[in-house]
């Protein structure tokens, strides 16, 4: 393939990321808003105050909690951690996709880890890539994923357990 392809591939994907960290937040915000909704409903409505519906309430604090962990799997993208590159073709590779979607993909990398004064639009590609090689990060990549199935199964035995739920 040709780097051109492989450039315009690379800033499709940070494309399709940024889409994908936007679904999972708003999901999230719905869920945590549609657990609320529920909760209230048997609360306020139905009046039970059986201690087990207590168990929404914690869950609406996890769904809460789970948009950081959205950020902290979004916060530095692939596309920046490709500058760590060994393969120099490769590093080149990003650096010139980063240098395409400058306005949207440094302005925060520069406010959250580079943590200095400097403007997203003139920052030299070596500083990045100085920013990005002191980096000590976790793999928020696989913990993510993790998280995301963890999650959706807790959910998943959260509203059966509530749909099932016969008070006492």
């Amino acid at each position: 393939m040709s780097d051109e392809v492989l450039i315009n591939t690379l800033v499709l994907t940070w494309r399709r990321e940024q889409r994908l960290v936007r679904v999972l937040a708003n999901g999230l915000r719905l869920t945590q808003f549609a657990l609320l909704a529920g909760y209230l409903f048997f609360a306020i409505i139905q009046k039970r105050m059986d201690p087990f519906y207590f168990l929404m309430h914690l869950f609406i604090v996890v769904t809460g909690a789970s948009q950081f962990m959205v950020l902290a799997w979004a916060a530095v993208p692939p596309l920046l951690m490709g500058l760590a590159s060994k393969d120099p073709i490769e590093t080149s590779r990003h650096a010139t996709a980063i240098e395409r979607l400058r306005a949207e993909v440094l302005p925060d990398f520069v406010r959250g880890f580079i943590r200095q004064r400097l403007d997203p639009t003139t920052i030299s590609m070596e500083r990045v890539k100085e920013a990005v090689d002191t980096l000590d990060r976790h793999d928020f990549r696989r913990t993510g994923v993790i998280y995301f199935w963890v999650y959706t199964t807790a959910l998943v035995v959260l509203i059966w357990a509530v749909v099932t739920h016969v008070p006492s």
